[in-house]
C-alpha cells in the first residue's frame, strides 16, 4: 500500500501534458472537441469510485493512471484519502489517448480520409468502450471498409440498446459528431473550417 501511495504522489505531481505524436500506420491525432466532449460525457469526480463495469475509477473515466511518457501506469484503486484537480484530471484523460487510444487507432485504420470530426468520434467511442472491445465491433469493421457508410451512424446507435440511457444518449451525440459536415469546437461553440485530413505515414 505505501508503494501504491508513493506511485500515486508522483502522478498526481505532474502538470498538464502536451500532446504526442502519435505512433503507427497513420498520424491521425485528436482536437480538443474530443476532450471536452469526454469531459461532458464522464464527468468529474475527485475521489475513486466503482464505476459500472466495477472498475475503481477517478477524474473523467480514468481506471489507469499513466506517466507523461506512458511507461509507467498504475491501476487507480478505492481510497478514500486520494483526491485529485481538474487540472490532474484532465492530464490522465490526455496521456490514456496519447499512450493508448492514439497508437491503436492509428496502427489499425486502414484509411487516410478521415476528417477531425470522425476521429473525435472514433476517440470518444474508443475511451469508453475500450480499445480491445471498439476495434472488434461491428463500427470498426464498417469504418475501415467506408468511412462514410450512412450505415455508420445505426452501428453507433445499436451498440446503446440495453445499456443506460446515459450511453444512448452518448451515442447519438457521438454518431452525429462522426457525420456532422464543418469542424465546431464544443468550447467556444463558434464553427470552423474543416482541417484537411492528414496523410498516411
Amino acid at each position: 500500500m505505501k508503494e501504491l501511495m508513493y506511485e500515486w504522489k508522483k502522478f498526481l505531481s505532474t502538470s498538464v501534458i502536451k500532446e504526442v505524436k502519435p505512433k503507427g500506420n497513420y498520424s491521425y491525432s485528436y482536437t480538443e472537441n474530443a476532450v471536452n466532449f469526454i469531459k461532458k460525457h464522464e464527468g468529474f469526480k475527485k475521489s475513486p469510485y466503482q464505476n459500472p463495469g466495477d472498475k475503481p475509477t477517478i477524474g473523467y473515466g480514468t481506471t489507469v493512471f499513466i506517466s507523461n511518457d506512458g511507461k509507467k501506469r498504475v491501476n487507480v484503486k478505492l481510497n478514500n484519502k486520494l483526491s485529485i484537480t481538474e487540472k490532474q484530471a484532465d492530464s490522465y484523460l490526455r496521456n490514456y489517448l496519447n499512450h493508448v487510444v492514439m497508437p491503436s487507432l492509428n496502427a489499425y485504420l486502414k484509411h487516410t480520409t478521415l476528417n477531425p470530426n470522425q476521429v473525435d468520434a472514433i476517440v470518444s467511442l474508443m475511451y469508453n468502450k475500450g480499445n480491445s472491445r471498439f476495434l472488434n465491433s461491428p463500427i470498426f469493421t464498417a469504418l475501415n471498409k467506408n468511412p462514410n457508410d450512412p450505415a455508420i451512424k445505426q452501428l453507433i446507435l445499436n451498440d446503446a440498446v440495453g445499456k443506460p440511457p446515459g450511453i444512448m444518449k452518448r451515442r447519438q451525440e457521438e454518431a452525429s459528431l462522426y457525420f456532422l459536415e464543418g469542424y465546431e469546437d464544443s468550447a467556444s461553440k463558434e464553427s470552423k473550417p474543416l482541417p484537411a485530413p492528414r496523410s498516411s505515414i
